[in-house]
């Protein structure tokens, strides 16, 4: 029989590396916290870039249940923005 061992830590440099690389998503999302958000630059046309960042954030919500995102498109920027949130919580505008 194999031995489990417990309370054996994993060395920082595997995990930080097993984090930002979690299947192999080219969005960190596997690193956010709630109110971290990363930038979409825009695709074809403004409906297409925010079709896409509104399905990958209710991609990401259906995978993972205790995480939330909300998505913004920016006209200035030229791309949409997508943030976690808490889950459940409001978002505070400053």
């Amino acid at each position: 029989m194999i031995k489990i061992d417990k309370k054996i830590p994993i060395p920082e440099d595997i995990l930080e590396n097993k984090l930002q690389n979690r299947r192999n998503s080219k969005y960190p999302w596997a690193i956010m916290v709630p109110g971290d958000s990363f930038f979409i630059p825009m695709k074809k046309t403004p409906a297409d870039t925010k079709q896409i960042a509104a399905k990958l954030a209710y991609n990401r919500s259906r995978a993972y249940p205790k995480e939330a995102y909300v998505t913004n498109y920016d006209e200035k920027e030229k791309g949409a923005r997508i943030w976690r949130i808490k889950k459940g919580g409001r978002i505070k505008q400053p």
